[in-house]
């Protein structure tokens, strides 16, 4: 039965999907959809208007975002969005941590959203500034990793408000707590509700011992003394040159649509 709107004019949604879901699969979902929203992407997807880029998507005043498949989907969407633009993820992937709603629950999540029940939950970002230019806003973490395998370099980390800290190691994870179940929980750091509001430093195979730090979200240098990588979010790839200070701060909150409460990733990760 077709999906009743209250509204004869449909908000426009910015639409990701995750690239190795088949048309069958991404069908009926998208059907629902196209009952409340008017979809926008990149991608050839049936249902949605395709734009050349997303900055052209972004132009057309878009009213909420919209990721289907995992986590990974999510993230890749949040960075193209302005500031405020909601986004909430339809989980057809793996363990769904941030992309909270099951395939069989996109009615419950039309319904609440027709109906205003539902609350937004705002997620601290990072970004980074190197060689005078600064990222886009990263949900989960920067991964400061050597370049050179045959070498062990030294990086150093400060901080405006008194940390340094420098030793010989294979890398640096700084954190969000949304992205405290990715490389940080396989660097054995802490997991985090993820409302919390603070950065984690987590060494990667230090020479010598050097704990996981928990730390308020203030400014950080980071450099290497050889050729290294900052991987943002998993995904994209910067060099870093020997000696270059990269500058981590906090970015833009990102606003993460919610239609259950007390459902935080530390008690999923516990189940």
């Amino acid at each position: 039965m077709p999906y009743a709107s209250l509204s004869t004019v449909k908000e426009k949604a910015a639409i990701a999907a995750k690239s190795s879901l088949s048309i069958s699969e991404l069908g009926p979902v998208l059907s629902m959809l196209t009952e409340e929203f008017d979809l926008l992407g990149v991608q050839q997807l049936p249902e949605v208007e395709v734009l050349e880029n997303w900055n052209q998507i972004m132009k057309r005043g878009i009213d909420v975002a919209i990721s289907i498949g995992g986590d990974g989907t999510l993230l890749g969407l949040a960075r193209f969005l302005p500031q405020g633009v909601p986004i909430v993820g339809i989980n057809m992937g793996g363990r769904g941590i941030i992309a909270e709603v099951e395939r069989n629950e996109i009615s419950q999540l039309l319904s609440s959203y027709r109906y205003g029940n539902y609350y937004i939950e705002r997620r601290l970002r990072l970004r980074a500034e190197l060689a005078r230019n600064e990222t886009f806003n990263v949900l989960n973490e920067f991964y400061f990793q050597r370049a050179n395998f045959n070498v062990t370099p030294y990086f150093e980390i400060s901080s405006v408000n008194g940390i340094k800290l420098q030793s010989r190691m294979d890398g640096i994870i700084i954190s969000t707590p949304t992205g405290s179940t990715g490389y940080n929980m396989s660097n054995m750091g802490p997991v985090l509700i993820e409302t919390l509001e603070t950065f984690i430093i987590n060494p990667v195979m230090a020479i010598n011992y050097i704990p996981v730090a928990v730390i308020p979200p203030v400014e950080l240098r980071i450099s290497c003394s050889d050729y290294s990588y900052m991987i943002a979010d998993g995904q994209i790839k910067y060099e870093i040159q020997p000696g270059e200070s990269v500058r981590v701060f906090r970015g833009d909150d990102l606003r993460l649509i919610k239609i259950k409460k007390g459902n935080n990733q530390l008690l999923k990760m516990i189940k």
